[in-house]
C-alpha cells in the first residue's frame, strides 16, 4: 500500500510539475504506534517567478492537523523559531524550520529541528533534519 502510495504522489507531482503548478513533498518524521506525525511541504513559485521557492508546510497525525496550522516560507520569510503545534494531546515543538533557495546548481531544502510527544503528550522524541529537497525546476525523483 505504501508504494502505491508514493508511486501515485510522484506521478502526481510530476503532472503538477508539468503544468507548472505547485507540488507536494511528504515526510514521515515520527515512527511506531504513539508516535506517527507527517510534514507535508507544498512547494510553488512565487507569483511571477520561475523558480520553486515557497513553501506551505502543514503537520498532521492520525488525528488531523497540527495547530495552528500551515506555515509558510518564501524569500522574505526564509526561517520560523520556536513555534508550538498541536494535535489532541501530541505537541510538537519547532526549535527551526528553514528553507534553503534551489539555484540553478544547488538543490532547495527545508531542515527541521524539533521535539515531538507521543500521542499522550509524554516521551518527547527528537528530529534533525530534512524533510523536502528540490530543485530549482521542480521536484526531483
Amino acid at each position: 500500500m505504501g508504494k502505491e502510495i508514493t508511486a501515485h504522489i510522484t506521478t502526481l507531482a510530476a503532472s503538477l510539475k508539468a503544468a507548472g503548478g505547485p507540488f507536494p513533498l511528504n515526510t514521515q518524521i515520527g515512527y511506531g504506534s504513539n508516535y506517527y506525525l507527517q510534514s507535508i511541504c507544498v512547494i510553488s513559485q512565487s507569483p511571477g517567478g520561475s523558480t520553486y521557492d515557497s513553501a506551505k508546510i502543514t503537520f498532521a497525525d492520525i488525528a488531523g492537523t497540527f495547530q495552528p496550522g500551515a506555515i509558510f516560507l518564501n524569500p522574505q520569510n526564509p526561517t520560523v523559531d520556536n513555534i508550538t503545534l498541536q494535535v489532541g494531546l501530541q505537541v510538537l515543538t519547532i526549535t527551526n524550520l528553514a528553507m534553503g533557495f534551489p539555484t540553478p546548481d544547488t538543490q532547495g531544502n527545508i531542515t527541521l529541528q524539533c521535539s515531538y510527544t507521543d500521542y499522550n503528550g509524554k516521551n518527547p522524541k527528537q528530529f534533525n533534519g530534512a524533510i523536502a529537497v528540490w530543485s530549482s525546476t521542480g521536484p526531483t525523483a
